[in-house]
């Protein structure tokens, strides 16, 4: 296929937006008349092939559950509202990701195609169309104009692949599916679930719980309109008819003089019904609804409704942590479709060599960067270092790009360096008493020469190089040598002995 084509196909676009947003006609709700039959027959002609009724049911669902949409946005703006960023993956070459940040930089629809996409931890998969554009920029042939979003009930399954129903000049979706050209549209799936995607998705195990909220909605308004304010309960003789007459025209005069005028004779009562028996039950189930709804979809319940969980019960932290974990896989998911069915694209498109670099989203929590940084800096003053590959590891964690430090502006001095002090270490007595925990059998034997092996161990310029030492000295077997270099630097970093 040319790239002409795609930027100017001879036929019309299936979903094009002049004719999607006017064209199209979506399929009529049917959420008003949905009863648990109608479910189970959506879901029936799903597996035969046929999705339009369930994916209409989805739609109508969370357009009408207020719950169910704000869960959703919890957990894709926990991913495309974090911090964004494309990383070369070569660090010495940083000319590919320049190149896509231009590329995409003027994109509409960038964050509605994004969260369009995320659509798909519910959905079996979501579907976005690329649109390209001559670029306006000397140094950029065709840049990417557009992520137009491709209706759900557009989106059959012939087979197990996702199709597009084919719209006629009316806008009607016709009978004719036409599979999915990867060249026109991203396709992305960002479930777990390894069933066939006629069978619903994900969202299939929510069907029946926004169904039930729904009608359990229904019914407590029904309820509440009819028992909810208290009534008047009237007592008279039952053989004077003419002041059960009299009662009756001022119950119907009560609403508006909001009070009654009866004889001494006449009771009356203010009743209504039980609220901790009737009412209440109705509240009740739909807080169970929302809270398998919200454990579904972020793995927690504490971010929707504030439970006691009693005090150091760590309750939090662990929903916290399952939280955190969707987040990551949303974000990997992600990064990997954009990666490999956009970024790939646009740079064969330009001609530009190199490999394709990496959309990053999110940055660890506070706390977790508190503890890698506690981490790193006790192997650094143990004469440790991270290499090149760490480096990378930790600035896709972090959010942000890493470099290492150069020796003037470190503002330390690593214990393995030719400009170390052994005078100055040797002095050390917390050195010494560091030798002597490190390894108790060996200071019992060699207690005398404890002095010797800290200024050979912490004046090394490479721990290979201190190992070679202490072997040749006290004519130690290698393994023990390592053995007594790695707990010494280790106890050292611990208590906060550094070289300089």
């Amino acid at each position: 296929m040319r790239w002409r084509e795609v930027l100017k196909p001879k036929k019309k676009r299936l979903d094009d937006s002049e004719d999607a947003n006017t064209k199209f006609v979506y399929p009529d709700q049917i959420a008003n008349s949905l009863n648990v039959d109608r479910v189970h027959a959506a879901i029936d002609s799903s597996i035969q092939g046929d999705c339009t009724d369930l994916f209409t049911i989805y739609r109508d669902l969370i357009s009408s559950d207020s719950h169910l949409q704000a869960e959703l946005s919890k957990r894709k703006l926990a991913v495309i509202g974090d911090t964004f960023s494309i990383e070369a993956e070569d660090p010495d070459n940083q000319f590919p990701a320049e190149f896509i940040q231009d590329a995409t930089a003027n994109a509409e629809n960038w964050m509605i195609g994004l969260a369009h996409l995320m659509d798909s931890c519910l959905y079996p998969v979501a579907v976005v169309e690329k649109i390209f554009r001559r670029s306006a920029k000397p140094s950029i042939r065709f840049e990417l104009a557009e992520l137009r979003p491709v209706d759900h009930n557009l989106i059959e399954f012939y087979q197990g692949k996702p199709h597009i129903r084919e719209l006629n000049e009316a806008g009607y979706a016709t009978g004719k599916l036409i599979e999915i050209d990867r060249a026109r549209y991203i396709v992305h799936q960002g479930h777990l679930l390894s069933t066939p995607h006629q069978f619903g998705g994900p969202f299939r195990a929510l069907v029946f719980w926004c169904l039930f909220t729904a009608m359990d909605r229904d019914w407590w308004i029904q309820f509440l309109d009819r028992f909810g304010s208290p009534f008047l309960v009237g007592k008279y003789d039952q053989n004077d008819d003419n002041s059960r007459r009299i009662m009756e025209r001022a119950f119907s005069k009560a609403k508006k003089l909001f009070g009654l005028v009866v004889s001494n004779e006449t009771q009356v009562e203010i009743a209504e019904a039980s609220k901790s028996s009737s009412g209440d039950v109705y509240e009740k189930f739909l807080n169970v609804a929302q809270r398998e709804k919200s454990k579904f979809i972020l793995g927690q319940t504490l971010s929707a409704s504030a439970d006691a969980t009693g005090m150091g019960s760590g309750v939090a932290d662990l929903q916290g942590d399952v939280r955190e974990d969707i987040k990551r896989f949303d974000a990997s998911t992600l990064s990997h479709t954009i990666k490999l069915q956009l970024f790939t694209q646009i740079m064969r498109i330009n001609s530009i060599p190199g490999e394709t670099p990496e959309p990053i989203w999110g940055a660890v929590e506070a706390e977790e960067a508190e503890i890698s940084g506690s981490l790193i800096s006790a192997l650094s003053k143990a004469g440790y270092q991270v290499t090149d590959e760490g480096l990378e590891l930790l600035s896709k964690r972090v959010g942000f790009p890493l470099m290492r430090a150069t020796p003037s502006t470190s503002g330390t001095v690593s214990p393995f360096s030719a400009d170390s002090e052994p005078d100055a270490i040797k002095g050390q007595a917390a050195s010494l008493q560091a030798v002597r925990r490190a390894s108790a059998d060996w200071a019992r034997t060699r207690r005398n020469r404890s002095a010797e092996a800290a200024q050979i161990i912490l004046t090394a310029e490479t721990p290979e190089e201190a190992v070679i030492a202490l072997t040749a000295a006290f004519s130690m077997p290698q393994s023990d040598a390592v053995d007594l270099a790695t707990r010494v630097l280790t106890t050292a970093a611990l208590n906060g002995i550094e070289s300089a």
